[in-house]
């Protein structure tokens, strides 16, 4: 059983853990969450988890999109690239067939 984190806490694995222990370290998870958001309204807005990692986070999400759709039009233009190749070919070979 996983118990969702919140933004600088990480998701609470229950796998291992006996059932009989679960709703314990499920009410203390939700408490170091509450604790968390209340430590975040305290910093300064420029030091609070969404303005600095969580920033970061999205940046790296933008340029992995920005990656993949490059290397799409990479792929789209090498496949061109060959599809041409092949039909040059298969000119070249008709060319030579109708010769013999």
């Amino acid at each position: 059983m996983i118990v969702k984190g919140y933004k600088g806490i990480m998701d609470l694995d229950l796998s291992y853990i006996h059932p009989i222990h679960h709703s314990y370290y499920i009410e203390k998870h939700k408490q170091d969450i509450e604790n968390y958001k209340q430590y975040q309204k305290q910093l300064p807005e420029h030091l609070r988890y969404e303005n600095t990692i969580g920033k970061v986070i999205e940046n790296q999400k933008q340029y992995d999109l920005i990656q993949k759709r490059k290397d799409d039009e990479k792929k789209a233009a090498e496949y061109e690239h060959y599809k041409h190749l092949i039909t040059i070919n298969n000119n070249y070979i008709k060319y030579l067939q109708s010769k013999l």
